[in-house]
């Protein structure tokens, strides 16, 4: 009997040895990621409709012939890309540097990252909705305009779009 327990004492401390429960670090830096063949831009429709939610879709395109890692890509997709918006003035053709408000969410906590591979002819959307376009009330036959840039929330590829024009108009009755 008493080899038994001293046999069940070093199954134990056998099992116990070898396993670690010390927390994974996250890196203070992610290693850049080549950016010579991705393309960074809106997708869809960017006409939305006034007094509903203004959704804005970027799309991130891989145009190479090799797969892309992403090792900081965060599970909450729309804290992936920070958008940044103007209204734009009739006559106005250029933003102006000065004026660009952020539309961003807090990141949510805890962030939660994963390694995104993005193979080659291929995409990830990013869906983001613009609050403010739910709030806004335009009479029938008026339109806004704001000029647009969106840029990736990530250290390892700073990649930005062009600026680009959204039109918000009325709902159709």
């Amino acid at each position: 009997m008493r080899g038994l327990a001293v046999l069940l004492l070093l199954l134990t401390a056998a099992c116990f040895t070898g396993c670690s429960s010390s927390r994974q670090e996250r890196p203070a830096a992610f290693a850049p990621v080549p950016a010579e063949n991705l393309e960074f831009g809106p997708s869809g429709s960017l006409v939305m409709t006034a007094g509903s939610p203004g959704t804005l879709v970027l799309a991130l395109h891989n145009r190479g012939t090799q797969s892309v890692r992403i090792p900081e890509w965060r599970i909450n997709e729309p804290d992936n890309v920070k958008i940044y918006c103007q209204p734009r003035p009739n006559g106005v053709d250029a933003p102006d540097e000065n004026r660009w408000m952020e539309m961003n969410d807090p990141v949510k906590t805890p962030e939660y990252r994963y390694r995104l591979d993005l193979h080659p002819r291929n995409q990830v959307l990013v869906k983001r909705t613009l609050g403010f376009v739910e709030n806004l009330v335009l009479r029938p036959g008026t339109e806004r305009r704001y000029f647009v840039k969106a840029e990736l929330n990530l250290t390892s590829l700073p990649l930005r779009t062009g600026v680009f024009e959204i039109s918000i108009i009325p709902p159709q009755n």
